[in-house]
């Protein structure tokens, strides 16, 4: 029996060996162009606070979100069975394979799951920010952490404040694996995370009304703006101290460097807020 599967294998290397590449190779191209082709249909509804005011019907939005879904699940896949490092294998065809041009495919989900941050950051929604967006998202980032996106890796770290206590420590689980992997990297996609939440903080400041003499209405549309601005600056806040306490004490001397560039980030954040309330 074990002589006979022993034959089976040699028959099957030789039968690789053998191979044309052409066939697997040109299905997988195909496969990678089908997959940027689906996050083109992306469809950004999220700044419609009511769902008539969007020029997308529900049906469409709907469809558009599974595509989106499906794809981040099998461009997730792909990089997690041709990673970049296979372009050093032994084996043509894994070196055939090897995904080294992914910029496409993690630029297409990571705006879908961007654009779907604030619809699912509530506690009881946990599990399907979890199961639908941050798990697809990790295996990417895992998969070609050696090679990987910090942006990428720092959106799915960003998770760690989320509501929902689930969803919080797959996020730290995460973190704990990258380090162990490259801890300078983490630090840098923490570094990427924050500059990404603060870029948006600084360009979602709100206008005082333009009228000399505003209505109660504008006034309480301002108030309620500035309000929620100021709450973002706070979970930018709690985000920072979160990140910077997950990555423990134990730090190598370029580590604490970088360690001190994110503390200082945080401090520097938090003078430039005190100074724009003109304190």
């Amino acid at each position: 029996m074990i002589v006979c599967i022993h034959c089976m294998a040699l028959r099957n290397m030789s039968l690789c060996c053998s191979y044309d590449l052409s066939f697997p190779l040109s299905n997988f191209s195909g496969l990678r162009r089908l997959l940027v082709l689906s996050f083109d249909q992306f469809l950004d509804d999220s700044s419609f606070e009511d769902a008539e005011e969007s020029p997308f019907s529900a049906e469409h939005v709907t469809f558009s979100n599974y595509v989106q879904l499906n794809a981040g699940r099998v461009a997730s896949d792909l990089r997690s069975l041709f990673p970049k490092e296979n372009k050093n294998a032994e084996s043509a065809l894994l070196r055939a394979c090897a995904l080294q041009d992914d910029h496409h495919l993690i630029g297409g989900f990571y705006r879908f799951v961007r654009s779907k941050e604030d619809q699912l950051a509530q506690a009881d929604q946990g599990k399907a920010m979890k199961e639908l967006l941050l798990l697809p998202l990790s295996r990417g980032v895992v998969a070609s952490w050696m090679d990987g996106n910090r942006r990428e890796a720092g959106l799915a770290l960003a998770q760690i404040t989320h509501k929902s206590e689930e969803t919080s420590k797959s996020a730290q689980a995460l973190g704990r694996l990258l380090k162990k992997i490259d801890s300078v990297k983490l630090l840098e996609s923490h570094m990427a995370c924050l500059r990404d939440l603060y870029v948006e903080w600084l360009e979602s400041e709100p206008f005082e009304p333009e009228s000399d003499r505003p209505t109660e209405e504008e006034m309480d549309d301002y108030a309620l703006a500035e309000k929620e601005h100021e709450e973002m600056f706070k979970s930018l806040e709690q985000k920072a101290h979160r990140l910077a306490a997950s990555f423990g004490v134990k730090l190598t001397n370029k580590e604490k460097k970088l360690a001190e560039q994110l503390y200082k980030f945080i401090e520097g954040r938090r003078c430039v807020r005190i100074v724009s309330l003109g304190f």
